[in-house]
């Protein structure tokens, strides 16, 4: 999830930028966005644009003669891509499969308590928790990253779909500002996705996305119970590796 403010703010501009505006008019930067999911473009073409539920992955939708392609903005480098309620991600995991023992790991990593609830007593901080549950983690991951269909379901999950299969699904990812950024097709991320490997990473992780808590309050006050109770996802050196894809995979047709 991005933060509302910054997220919200350039999704504006995004739609004052192209929105109702001839083709011909844009800067340079939004014709290269805008020609790489329509390919070629007429000059006249006028561009209808606009942003969609906060609740959805794509953040704005783009049409031009009447072809529609929807568009998930990213700004910032925090690199956080998901988050949702740790319940409703369990669940998840429990029907495609994923064995209770590791579950049970991922719930202990989560509160960093001792427990899988998070009634414990004490909250110990990240440094700790990992250490405690290196084995635990080490085997997690090795089940969580051993079939390449499973993390690539996950990419789905947390870039392009989000967790509510009504939703709609978000087909490029652009990352940057008004003037520079880098746009990448969904086919191309998965691709990345199924090919790269992803065995030298130590922390909690389901392909390139590293699992967090959104607040664990470790020897603090909880400010927010909500978050304690909610998964994060994020992809370290997102744009870097955005631009990598990019530029590795070059077709980037769905």
């Amino acid at each position: 999830m991005k933060n509302k403010n910054v997220g919200i703010l350039f999704e504006e501009e995004i739609v004052i930028a192209i929105n109702g505006k001839r083709y011909s008019t844009l800067s340079n930067n939004m014709r290269n966005m805008v020609r790489f999911m329509f390919g070629h473009v007429d000059e006249d073409s006028i561009i209808k644009c606009e942003r969609l539920d906060n609740a959805m992955k794509p953040d704005l939708f783009i049409t031009i003669d009447n072809v529609t392609h929807y568009l998930s903005v990213k700004t910032g480098a925090n690199g956080i891509v998901h988050q949702e309620l740790i319940t409703l991600f369990v669940d998840h995991l429990k029907m495609i499969g994923i064995s209770k023992t590791t579950i049970e790991t991922i719930l202990l990593y989560q509160y960093g308590d001792g427990t899988t609830d998070g009634t414990g007593k004490k909250r110990y901080p990240n440094k700790d928790v990992t250490f405690y549950l290196k084995k635990r983690i080490k085997a997690a991951n090795e089940e969580l990253n051993a079939n390449r269909k499973f993390v690539e379901h996950i990419i789905n999950r947390c870039l392009f779909k989000g967790s509510m299969s009504e939703n709609i699904l978000a087909e490029y990812i652009y990352h940057g500002d008004l003037e520079y950024g880098v746009i990448a097709s969904r086919n191309q991320i998965l691709r990345h996705v199924y090919e790269y490997k992803y065995g030298f990473y130590d922390s909690f992780h389901i392909g390139p996305l590293l699992i967090h808590p959104h607040a664990r309050y470790a020897n603090k006050r909880i400010k927010n119970e909500k978050r304690r109770h909610t998964i994060e996802f994020h992809w370290p050196n997102y744009q870097a590796s955005l631009r990598k894809i990019a530029l590795r995979y070059n077709d980037g047709a769905l």
